[in-house]
């Protein structure tokens, strides 16, 4: 939901932003792939991702 897309869409591979001070991440793509529904993110961010941020991303 936090893409604007519905609870059972899948999430791109890869999801960049541009450089924008108030934005919380620069991007956010999938590392590896051990299942269709297990995989490890990777995730570039100017500050320290919050818990709160990570619960509303996955």
């Amino acid at each position: 939901e936090y893409f604007g897309l519905s609870p059972s869409s899948e999430i791109p591979d890869l999801v960049a932003t541009l450089e924008v001070k108030g934005l919380p991440f620069s991007s956010v793509s999938v590392l590896k792939r051990y299942s269709d529904k297990d995989k490890t993110y990777k995730i570039f961010s100017r500050a320290p991702i919050s818990d709160e941020l990570l619960d509303k991303l996955f």
